[in-house]
Parts: structure tokens; C-alpha cells; sequence
């Protein structure tokens, strides 16, 4: 069984962020990600009823109990500078502290793609391409759910597939 470092991105994998900005969202306020605190009062995403968990956050320690190494990788907000804070106020509440240590923020995805193995992540805009085979698209008809990506990185531990080499 191999170990990967893998990247979790936050929006709309972890946290909520579909549903707060269609709740936010005005025609005088188009950008509702702007909003100072819009990022810390992000909700969780829930799991589906058949998951072993009730949030996908909680497979980020699941995974590391198998020895993988698991990074929040997330894209700032660049017309709000209060999302840096709020990304983080929400790591800190449902991950914990030790995990501002292992947050990435970057518009570029691209640069983690060295040091990581696997990235899931809802887009592929923004870098995400450069993991090749280790990219898995949060949403997609393959990955509509976190227990899928889950299992997909298991199967793959457990072939000892190689990825960036």
C-alpha cells in the first residue's frame, strides 16, 4: 500500500459555497463572496445518507489514519482580501489548528502538482490539469461523492500506482 500527499480543495468540496452565494446573491451585490465574512460561515458539505461519514471533511482524517498526508489546496477570492482570513477561521473550526499549517492558498493549482500526488478538486480551471491521472474531479459522474473519491484513492493505494514521475 502506497502513501500519498494529497490536496482537498475547499470550495465546494469541503464547504458549501453553492449554496451561500445563491442565498447571497443580489443584483447589487454580484459578488457575494466579497463579503467579509462569507468564507467563515461556509457550511460543511454533508455526506449522503449511505456514507461512512456525515461531512466530507471527515475523510480528510480518515485517510491520514492510513498514513497519507492530506493539504487543504484553495483559490483566494481576489476581489476580497477578507477571504484569506475566513478560509482560514474555517479550517481552524472543523479541521483544527494543525491544519493552517497544511493550507495552500494559491489561484495556481499548478504549482502543487510537484509536491502532491492526488487533488480533488470541482474545477479544472485553475491548474488542476497539471496532476494528469491524480486529478479527481469533485462532481463529475465518476466522483459525485466523497465516499467515491475515496474509494478511488484506496484502489489506487493499494495497486501502488505512482503518480509525477
Amino acid at each position: 500500500m502506497i502513501e500519498y500527499t494529497i490536496g482537498f480543495d475547499m470550495d465546494k468540496v469541503l464547504t458549501n459555497f453553492e449554496k451561500a452565494y445563491n442565498e447571497q446573491y443580489r443584483e447589487d451585490q454580484q459578488f457575494p463572496q466579497a463579503g467579509a465574512r462569507f468564507f467563515d460561515e461556509l457550511e460543511p458539505i454533508k455526506c449522503e445518507n449511505n456514507s461512512r461519514f456525515e461531512f466530507n471533511y471527515d475523510y480528510i482524517k480518515h485517510l491520514e489514519s492510513f498514513g497519507h498526508n492530506v493539504y487543504i489546496v484553495t483559490a483566494p477570492s481576489i476581489p476580497n482580501l477578507n477571504c484569506w482570513t475566513g478560509k482560514a477561521v474555517w479550517i481552524k473550526k472543523y479541521l483544527g489548528e494543525e491544519y493552517l499549517k497544511k493550507t495552500v492558498m494559491t489561484y495556481d493549482k499548478a504549482v502543487c502538482s510537484k509536491y502532491m500526488d492526488i487533488l480533488i478538486d470541482d474545477s479544472i480551471e485553475n491548474g488542476q490539469l497539471s496532476f494528469g491521472e491524480g486529478l479527481i474531479t469533485y462532481g463529475s459522474s465518476k466522483y459525485n461523492n466523497m465516499q467515491k473519491a475515496y474509494d478511488q484513492i484506496t484502489e489506487w493505494s493499494l495497486e501502488n500506482k505512482k503518480f509525477n514521475e
